[in-house]
């Protein structure tokens, strides 16, 4: 008579060594005992795209013990490199263990995914639908000092932490008094690895001008940060990310002042900031883009670029001072790599950059010491539309917002740095016969 051993599954996820449910990790695993053959049948699904090759391997210990105790046995199947993500994979395991002392084992199948491919599977996530959707939510008068704004503003920062909530994050509100307003930053962690303090800043400013829908500023910039942290939200990084809704953009810079003031958790040492600030407005028609007095003299190869363009505002700025330089190299990187059909423009520089790009949340950085960039489209440099009531969705491109998007998710998915190995375990729990 043939005997099998079911494994039934304790299972967990395990994303560089804390518990996580995150769609990279092995969403499946269970295993058979052929006590005739003297195999171990291994059943599981790995999520990824079709493109991706992976590393598995396995290995058998006791619950106290980390060595592995198959070596010199056979493994056949689906272990190894190259392993195309997929379902149903099988993994034979030829032992040598008695069979009464398999149930005390732990089985460990661990999965290391290329970072690049990593990266490209998150950026073909970017989905344009749903930029449209939240551009169409947030959208729209949202100026404290009226009532409906107030209301549209309330309704902004329950969507911001709910979304936040609902990708996992450690969420909270930080509130600042303005007048009779109560404002509230709000701030979402995905945590790092334990030992490390380090964390990545992404942010957008949610409020807007008085008589203005502000579609591209800033609707755009929340949308992009929504869908942004919805895909980062799925995978482990060595260091933290911190997304954060900013209030009181518009009076200064507030929301961001009062952050950097009380809003800091003591340790935590800022590596980036990626601000998004109008990321929706471009144009193909020549002589689109204005560029300030004395601009070709302060970036003459980003003014050879317009000149070549025909000044066409087709493109993204990423803004840097001088402490922010290899942050912008980064980002430029990333946007030639991850997202080919965006075209961009960096700029650096301290004190020189054009006063439309020296404001912002990402300029009370600047002030405090942390390396940051503004990612945006110029604003009334290129979209006159700015701080009038004909900042409207129908002049936003989700198609180039999309493109915007990818190049975020990359940059801030590399400086993060993605931790690559998932694993799953299993333990023997009964006996089944057959």
């Amino acid at each position: 008579m043939r005997f099998y051993l079911y494994l039934l599954v304790c299972l967990g996820l395990v994303h560089g060594g804390r518990a996580q449910s995150r769609s990279l990790a092995i969403t499946r695993l269970d295993a058979v005992v052929d006590t005739v053959a003297h195999r171990l049948i291994i059943h599981y699904d790995l999520p990824g795209q079709a493109t991706d090759s992976v590393q598995v391997t396995l290995s058998v210990s006791l619950p106290a013990d980390t060595a592995s105790v198959i070596a010199g046995e056979r493994l056949n199947g689906d272990v190894g490199y190259p392993i195309k993500p997929g379902k149903n994979k099988i993994i034979y395991w030829y032992y040598r263990l008695p069979l009464l002392s398999l149930p005390d084992y732990l089985l460990r199948l661990t999965v290391r995914y290329n970072t690049t491919s990593m990266i490209r599977s998150l950026v073909g996530q970017v989905d344009s639908d749903r930029l449209r959707a939240t551009l169409n939510l947030v959208s729209g008068n949202r100026y404290f000092g009226n009532e409906q704004g107030l209301q549209h503003l309330s309704a902004i920062k329950d969507t911001l932490q709910n979304r936040f909530n609902q990708y996992g994050l450690q969420t909270r509100r930080q509130e600042n008094k303005f007048g009779n307003y109560l404002a509230h930053n709000i701030i979402g962690n995905l945590p790092g690895q334990p030992a490390d303090k380090q964390t990545i800043v992404l942010c957008a400013h949610f409020d807007a001008v008085a008589n203005s829908p502000g579609a591209d500023d800033n609707a755009s910039g929340v949308a992009g940060l929504l869908e942004a942290i919805r895909l980062l939200s799925t995978i482990s990084f060595r260091h933290s990310i911190q997304v954060i809704g900013f209030d009181l953009e518009e009076a200064g810079g507030m929301g961001s002042n009062r952050y950097l003031q009380a809003g800091l958790v003591p340790g935590t040492k800022i590596k980036g900031v990626v601000n998004l600030d109008m990321i929706g407005y471009t144009s193909n028609k020549p002589k689109s883009q204005d560029v300030p007095e004395g601009f070709d003299n302060l970036f003459p190869e980003a003014y050879q670029h317009l000149v070549k363009n025909g000044f066409r505002g087709n493109f993204i700025i990423s803004s840097a001072n001088d402490a922010s330089v290899t942050l912008n190299k980064q980002f430029a990187t990333c946007a030639a790599t991850y997202a080919p059909g965006l075209s961009f423009v960096t700029l650096n520089g301290p004190g020189k950059l054009p006063m439309t790009l020296s404001l912002g949340d990402h300029a009370n950085f600047w002030q405090a010491g942390y390396p940051a960039i503004h990612v945006g489209d110029g604003s009334f440099t290129r979209n006159k539309n700015i701080d009038s009531r004909g900042d409207r969705l129908k002049h936003v491109n989700v198609e180039f917002m999309q493109q915007v998007v990818k190049a975020v998710v990359a940059t801030v998915a590399t400086i993060a740095d993605i931790v690559p190995t998932y694993s799953a375990v299993c333990q023997p729990m009964a006996f089944a016969q057959q």
